[in-house]
């Protein structure tokens, strides 16, 4: 792999490599800092499987430059995509106090405000096209639904009652699967995707799980993530109202399918995060 970024940035960009970094966090993708003679660059390959995620990648960064803080696409092919290096600490790096916090989290609100004022078409990932790559949520929704569902019960990860529970509070918040609205998603809103610099956000990143629906569906992974903390009140200080029973449906469907999955990773601390978030919503 070293060899072929070094022959990339040789061929295509006309600049030598100097150091090589695997800086590869999430399924999608495989990233790396590359510090060259000229400037430090990012180039990310598509996982098996996962091709799209670059195209994604190439469609959000051509859409929203100059308009928000985010990489500068430098060279975008179908196997690859190379952006500039974005300065500054993850954000889930920080020891943050209460007022960088509120701080940073109110400034974010005015940063997907502008993401969401996108429209899209369509439900889901985005495609090559631009737009969801399914005419309905309903269609998105259940998608790992009762696979998920059945993976809870058979492995007593929650105890019956509660189990009757989720699926009574499934039923009765069902309408919010055929909800209209759709528009553009990062829908990998976690701490690790924003950069800090100078106590100001230097960049959003990763757009490679970049999807289209509605705006509360967005904001579930930060309600999961900050559920003892006040980020999201801070967030939606400057973003605005975000309809409370919307949001909790889509953070309750997030769990199911985030539960399935953590239960018998190494990320044993956000399974039990999740189970407790699932249970102070059902309980």
């Amino acid at each position: 792999m070293e060899k072929k970024i070094i022959d990339i940035f040789k061929t295509r960009l006309g600049v030598e490599v100097l150091e090589i970094e695997d800086y590869s966090k999430g399924t999608m993708q495989i990233v790396s800092l590359v510090r060259t003679d000229v400037a430090n660059y990012v180039i990310k390959f598509p996982r098996e499987g996962r091709t799209s995620s670059t195209h994604r990648e190439a469609f959000f960064l051509e859409k929203f430059k100059g308009k928000i803080p985010i990489p500068e696409m430098v060279l975008s092919t179908d196997d690859y995509i190379i952006q500039t290096f974005v300065e500054g600490d993850d954000l889930s790096d920080m020891d943050l106090d209460e007022e960088l916090l509120q701080k940073t989290y109110t400034e974010l609100g005015q940063i997907f405000k502008i993401i969401h004022g996108f429209k899209m078409e369509g439900f889901g990932f985005v495609n090559k096209d631009g737009r969801g790559e399914f005419e309905s949520l309903r269609e998105v929704l259940y998608q790992y639904r009762d696979e998920d569902l059945a993976y809870i019960k058979d492995n007593n990860i929650i105890t019956d009652d509660e189990y009757l529970r989720l699926l009574d509070y499934l039923d009765r918040n069902d309408s919010f699967a055929d909800l209209k609205e759709s528009v553009l998603l990062h829908f990998d809103f976690e701490d690790w995707n924003i950069k800090v610099k100078d106590g100001k956000v230097s960049g959003i990143i990763d757009f490679g799980n970049l999807s289209a629906g509605p705006v509360a569906f967005e904001f579930a992974r930060p309600f999961i993530s900050g559920h003892a903390d006040k980020r999201l009140e801070y967030l939606l200080e400057t973003y605005g109202e975000v309809d409370k029973d919307e949001l909790e449906y889509f953070v309750i469907v997030s769990l199911i399918w985030m539960i399935h999955r953590h239960h018998k990773s190494e990320k044993k601390h956000k399974f039990e995060r999740n189970l407790n978030v699932l249970r102070s919503i059902i309980n």
